[in-house]
């Protein structure tokens, strides 16, 4: 108990630090908004190049974590949207938010530094493995949900197709990954004068995240409807991680430590791009933002929970 309290309330009180600044106007909008961009386009893959390149594989198995995580994720997807036609009795169109507002976790700000701080190391491989296809496959199933469920926005979707494989390619923390995969299979390592400079960048990576998540959720506001609020969150929040728990574990049989990064991943709040894709195609907006908010408020309970759950692997 006192070595999950250890990790998490450090983690949480950076998060409040950074909301505590744009709620109070100590930094300007501006000023975190190059927190952010630094953390995503500089810090976060510098962090993950270097991790990988330098780190033991160990137990990392591609295509074994990626499935159990990604089957996870199609459950979710489909009890959301059942959920969304059948019990909220939403229109179609706003199936495709729905969806991934309660399977899209924040697992590049907040679930990496958690993963590192809990279990070191260690869990970057299977982390690093999950990053790399998490925002495309996500935001690419949204795109096709949305198509499908609204022939009308069919052209719409078709640019958000097109400008998700563009994003992909420019993806820094994608990029990262793939550059790093890549030199480690030259055997080369890193010079030491490299190695030294991206330790310096990875040092702020963890504390600027967390920071930057903060900050971007003062500007979240918990209202729209509650019944909505309330299934998203107990998709996100609770299924989520209970069924990552069932496949990593039971359906897959991974390794401990593989496992548990994997139903910790699972475990994260909503990310805020399910907000950005609620706004570009006028869905549901208001609900999306304080489905944002409240997962991440509710996070603050249910971490704690599943780390303690998943003991030391």
């Amino acid at each position: 108990m006192s070595a999950v309290a250890t990790t998490v309330a450090p983690i949480f009180a950076l998060i409040a630090l950074g909301f505590a600044a744009a709620r109070f106007g100590w930094l300007g909008q501006s000023a975190g908004k190059g927190v952010a961009e630094f953390t995503f386009l500089v810090a976060m893959p510098a962090l993950l190049f270097r991790t990988i390149v330098g780190s033991n594989m160990g137990d990392a198995a591609p295509l074994s974590l990626l499935s159990s995580y990604f089957a996870t994720v199609a459950t979710i997807w489909v009890l959301a949207t059942l959920a969304s036609l059948l019990v909220l009795r939403r229109p179609a169109a706003e199936g495709a938010v729905f969806a991934m507002t309660a399977s899209y976790g924040n697992i590049v700000l907040l679930g990496i530094p958690i993963a590192l701080g809990a279990y070191g190391e260690r869990a970057a491989p299977t982390a690093a493995i999950i990053v790399s296809l998490h925002v495309a496959a996500l935001w690419l199933a949204a795109c096709i949900h949305l198509a499908l469920a609204d022939r009308g926005r069919s052209s719409t979707s078709g640019g958000l197709l097109r400008s998700i494989v563009t994003e992909f390619a420019r993806n820094p923390i994608v990029v990262a990954i793939v550059l790093a995969a890549l030199w480690r299979a030259t055997g080369l390592g890193l010079h030491v004068t490299i190695d030294k400079t991206m330790s310096l960048l990875t040092q702020a990576s963890v504390p600027c995240a967390l920071f930057a998540v903060g900050f971007t959720l003062a500007g979240f506001r918990i209202a729209g409807e509650t019944a909505a609020l309330a299934a998203s969150s107990i998709l996100k929040n609770l299924a989520m991680p209970l069924l990552a728990w069932i496949f990593a574990v039971h359906v897959f049989e991974l390794p401990r430590l593989p496992a548990a990064v994997i139903i910790l991943f699972a475990a994260m709040p909503t990310g805020t791009a399910t907000f950005l894709f609620a706004l570009q195609n006028r869905l549901a907006v208001e609900t999306t933002s304080a489905s944002v908010a409240l997962s991440t408020a509710l996070s603050m309970l249910t971490l704690p929970i599943v780390l303690i759950l998943l003991g030391r692997p």
